[in-house]
């Protein structure tokens, strides 16, 4: 269970493969003193069934049964994640949970009029200068790059 901060939002994660996560959100983790404000659950189940009483959003699915979802109460302060067991591969659950992690913190950021962007940044001349593009393609070697030239 991780405990992080990310623009000023506090949110407790509570996954199950934390390999990929856990080096992510490192440098976000609160001390155990300060309180979060969103909760956030990853659960195995064997079978998903809709309960229409909730607020719930449907990930993957497929004709034969639903694969992925969240329920979620108005300010996503309490977000559960089911993920039905064996329907991905085991090897891939960590990035899964992140993928999962990082749609719901985007609902979340909009309450707080955020709009989180995916990119590393350097200050230059009182200014920041933002590096975008997808997963793997250098952002932060170019910024660290820049830092020390």
């Amino acid at each position: 269970m991780y405990h992080v901060k990310m623009a000023g939002i506090t949110i407790t994660l509570d996954f199950k493969h934390d390999r990929y996560v856990s080096d992510i959100v490192r440098t976000y983790l609160l001390s155990d003193q300060e309180r979060t404000q969103h909760f956030l659950t990853i659960d195995y189940v064997d079978e998903i069934n809709i309960q229409t009483n909730k607020k719930h959003r449907i990930f993957s699915k497929n004709k034969e049964s639903i694969h992925a979802m969240m329920y979620y109460d108005d300010d996503f302060k309490h977000t559960q994640v089911l993920v039905k067991k064996d329907a991905f591969a085991n090897d891939f659950l960590d990035q899964l949970e992140y993928i999962y992690f990082g749609m719901i913190f985007l609902e979340i950021s909009f309450l707080y009029g955020f709009l989180p962007l995916h990119g590393s940044v350097i200050a230059y001349q009182n200014q920041g200068l933002m590096f975008s593009a997808p997963s793997g393609t250098g952002k932060s070697t170019h910024t660290r790059y820049w830092q020390t030239h």
